[in-house]
């Protein structure tokens, strides 16, 4: 799991948690079942986007879709949010699944 190896390691943490399902390292592989298999996403941005060129990174694991919106926000913008790093998302266009 810890090198990225997801089917493997599924594959025998459910053959583990079949045999032995009551035991410290069933409970442990129940939990890593459950981790592996549990949707997730993430994004990640420059810090500062002055451009077309900046680049955003977003990941995503056990989602059918991934929708997401880029707003344009202004130096107003972010003063009227009271953030001085831009990430506070309290706007109403903004909405977290």
């Amino acid at each position: 799991y810890g090198h990225g190896e997801y089917v493997k390691a599924l594959d025998y943490a459910e053959k583990a948690y079949e045999k032995w399902p009551k035991s410290d390292g069933g409970k442990r592989a129940f939990n890593l079942i459950n981790e592996i298999k549990k949707p997730s996403i993430s994004y990640c941005t420059e810090s500062i986007l002055t451009s077309n060129t900046s680049k955003i990174k977003v990941s995503f694991r056990n989602l059918n879709h991934a929708y997401f919106r880029l707003i344009k926000r202004t130096e107003a913008d972010i003063l009227n949010n009271n953030s001085t790093s831009g990430n506070a998302f309290d706007r109403p266009e903004v909405y977290r699944l």
